[in-house]
């Protein structure tokens, strides 16, 4: 119940952060062009700051092997959503099956995620966080690539995944076995820069939910079954696949909730970059963003009940 109550509370303080966002991109205040360089600053340099600064802790040697251990079981949970919706959203006959298939495997573990398993459980949700994170970078770059290219380039797969977070996650990791501990000037930096992330984070969201027309995000009905995918099926899956395995809860609540996050925002940037139906992808990510503000706590309050 007090996980509810701060999660509630986070999801209060994220959406209206995402309502400034949402209001300076009306105004023009923020542009398309600026979000996108807000976006590029979150992704490549303040999130990789939250993870090494995560990774300077003392050593522990159960919270190494749960760090695997949810490394393995998101690549898992990855492949059985990848399993299932597409036997769910089949080929034919409808053309955005590849949009809508990426949508509801992919959340949005970063901009929302991050900020959200923070509150909640400090360093230790993002120390776990970082390998839900590793596997969701290596099928987002490879199958997610293949569902809206319908191949993969080998080249830009690899520049992909050198990523400034999957790096960081790395050479945290390093810092951390090896327990090498930065100097306090560094840190101050790597830690002032780490807390910009959720006001950044929700600034961007809420200028890409301005981009769109929000009366068509809620008349479509497949945005609905999308949404319903990504918010519910998809950490019902995860919370099958930890609800039995003995490991930290934190480790497994952590995992569960980031499988609960809104559709990812690369949808849209995939959409776009591979001539998808932007659109759609733009319509899912909105209402699913708006949606979560309720199935959230929800699935909060369910990881509570189960998970000890």
């Amino acid at each position: 119940m007090e996980n509810t109550l701060i999660i509630l509370q986070q999801i209060a303080i994220m959406f209206l952060l995402l309502a400034v966002g949402w209001i300076c991109a009306k105004i023009h205040l923020l542009t398309p062009h600026g979000t996108g360089q807000l976006s590029s600053i979150v992704l490549y340099v303040v999130n990789p700051m939250v993870i090494i600064s995560t990774f300077q802790t003392d050593f522990d040697a159960s919270k190494f092997s749960n760090l695997g251990l949810v490394f393995l079981l998101s690549a898992v949970s990855y492949a059985l959503m990848i399993l299932l919706f597409h036997r769910i959203l089949p080929n034919k006959p409808w053309e955005n099956r590849g949009v809508e298939r990426f949508a509801a495997i992919y959340g949005n573990c970063g901009f929302m995620g991050i900020p959200l398993v923070q509150s909640l459980f400090g360093a230790d949700g993002v120390f776990y966080l970082t390998a839900f994170f590793a596997a969701f970078t290596v099928f987002n770059w490879t199958h997610g690539v293949l569902l809206m290219a319908g191949k993969v380039n080998r080249t830009e797969t690899i520049k992909a995944l050198c990523n400034p977070s999957l790096i960081c996650t790395i050479i945290g990791v390093l810092l951390y076995v090896l327990q090498l501990k930065l100097p306090s000037i560094p840190m101050t930096v790597i830690n002032d820069l780490s807390d910009m992330n959720t006001p950044l984070a929700m600034l961007v969201s809420g200028a890409a939910v301005a981009q769109t027309k929000l009366l068509d995000c809620f008349i479509h009905l497949r945005s609905y079954f999308i949404s319903a995918l990504r918010l519910l099926a998809a950490p019902a899956i995860a919370l099958l696949l930890v609800a039995f395995i003995p490991m930290d809860p934190v480790a497994k609540t952590t995992l569960v909730i980031l499988s609960g996050t809104p559709v990812a925002s690369s949808t849209t940037l995939f959409a776009i970059r591979y001539r998808r139906d932007s659109q759609v992808a733009a319509q899912m990510f909105t209402l699913s963003t708006l949606l979560s503000a309720v199935s959230l706590p929800v699935l909060t309050l369910v990881c509570g009940l189960i998970i000890h």
